[in-house]
């Protein structure tokens, strides 16, 4: 059985938990360079993207470029990394961000 690395196992209790309360967190394989690799979704048409890092990952500099160009076009963007956040943590961030009104 393959183990899982941190960040993958607090991803996938991220996704249990969003799931169970009716959110979508799909994985997404974006073709622009910094784009976040994650998106949450919730009726109504409620989205936030989000990038999760692990302990030591840092936001690139084109991740930021295109984080910052996703706010200014008014989409929220949620970079959670793992040591800062619990999965309960994650949850109440992303839940806050799809439930604001833009």
């Amino acid at each position: 059985m393959r183990k899982r690395s941190g960040e993958t196992r607090f991803e996938k209790s991220l996704h249990d938990e969003l799931k169970k309360n009716g959110i979508w967190f799909i994985k997404l394989k974006p073709t622009i360079t910094g784009f976040p690799d994650r998106m949450a979704l919730m009726a109504p048409g409620r989205k936030v993207f989000v990038e999760l890092k692990g302990l030591t990952g840092v936001v690139s500099p084109a991740q930021d470029k295109v984080h910052r160009q996703l706010r200014e076009l008014g989409f929220h963007v949620l970079v959670i990394k793992k040591g800062e956040y619990t999965v309960s943590g994650a949850y109440d961030l992303i839940l806050f961000a799809l439930l604001k009104k833009s």
